[in-house]
């Protein structure tokens, strides 16, 4: 091979080297302007982190929620006891109910057995009193044969009270079971607070209304099971992540802080409800507030150990983010992996190095 057509080869083959030993670095050899260039404003690349974070609209949620209904049929509506909102204790009653059994047979119920009980007593009183007396005459009598027959007498009148009282006691008994009755279905006409709790909604009833068996009436729940409840379509949060959740006036906002305690993000995307649910953290006076326009705010994305720049140095080439990088006064065009940006910074996954000169203007 002459000399000439071997420095013709070796002049073909050396763009073509460089151009593979700098491509790891996205640069090749049209990207370097070697002239002079007038700029106004030069950054540094650092090494940084990025944290972006997601807020949402948050609402409470008791999980300890009950919903009370009259436990007794043929019964109508008489009044609630409690309004919406209010805090009830446990046995506090929260409405009435008339039933078919009404008032006025129980109380003729309990009239009867009180008569009854009376009866006994004067009854079974006046024929111990008359067999006390046959006893004491009784015991005057000589005649043997008088004797013997007043003797007879006795017995007979003893067997009579003991019938007596057997029967009045019968009598007294099956009254006793009858007002016992009424009284049970007078406790189910009653509705009570089966736990310490807020009435969170009471379904609207007129006086005089058919109350139907298992009708929902009163829906109470337990505020200390408190959660917040998110919508978490796009999976923003994740169970056990940190939250700030934000609440009541705009001149005057609260902050609290909470954590995720239950998320559907590891379930299949027909299983999913969408929502997430938020624990706060303990109040330090020991009360819940009162919760107003709440938002939840959580690190949705996190990138540690990353190179940040400015986001005015990062421009569009063919589609594709670039930077100008300043190398020994010259400038170099420079593609670049960018994993996430905002308004202010780009993070940049490739083809920068830490220290690298870029340029802003």
């Amino acid at each position: 091979m002459s000399r000439s057509k071997l420095c013709l080869l070796l002049c073909l083959c050396l763009p073509i080297a460089s151009a593979r030993a700098q491509s790891p670095n996205l640069i090749s050899e049209d990207m370097i302007r070697a002239e002079t260039v007038h700029y106004s404003k030069t950054a540094v690349v650092e090494m940084g982190e990025y944290a972006r974070d997601f807020s949402t609209s948050a609402s409470e949620y008791y999980p300890h929620t009950v919903t009370l209904a009259a436990q007794t049929d043929g019964a109508s509506f008489v009044q609630y006891h409690v309004s919406r909102g209010q805090q009830v204790r446990q046995g506090d009653l929260l409405a009435t109910f008339a039933l078919e059994t009404d008032e006025a047979a129980r109380a003729r119920a309990t009239l009867s057995l009180e008569r009854a009980r009376e009866d006994y007593e004067a009854e079974a009183q006046t024929k111990r009193e008359e067999i006390a007396a046959m006893l004491q005459a009784h015991a005057a009598i000589r005649d043997f044969q008088e004797r013997e027959l007043d003797a007879l007498r006795i017995r007979r009148a003893q067997t009579a009270y003991q019938q007596y009282c057997y029967q009045q006691s019968c009598a007294i008994d099956r009254l006793s079971r009858q007002l016992a009755r009424l009284e049970e279905a007078s406790i189910r006409s009653h509705l009570y607070a089966p736990f310490d709790g807020v009435i969170t909604a009471l379904a609207y009833k007129r006086e005089g209304e058919r109350v139907y068996p298992h009708e929902g009436l009163v829906t109470l729940h337990r505020e200390e099971d408190m959660l917040l409840r998110i919508s978490n379509d796009q999976l923003h949060f994740r169970y056990g992540m940190s939250v700030t959740v934000t609440g009541g006036s705009k001149t005057e906002p609260q902050t609290y802080r909470g954590q995720v305690v239950a998320a559907d993000n590891m379930l299949g995307e027909s299983r999913r409800q969408g929502y997430a649910y938020i624990r706060l953290e303990p109040f330090d006076n020991g009360e819940k507030p009162r919760f107003a326009r709440l938002t939840a705010t959580g690190v949705s994305e996190y990138l540690a150990d990353v190179m940040v720049v400015p986001r005015r140095a990062v421009t569009m080439d063919g589609g594709r983010y670039c930077v100008e990088c300043l190398v020994n006064g010259s400038l170099q065009k420079r593609y670049i992996n960018a994993g996430l940006m905002n308004m202010a910074h780009v993070w940049v996954l490739q083809g920068l190095r830490p220290g690298d000169t870029i340029i802003i203007d």
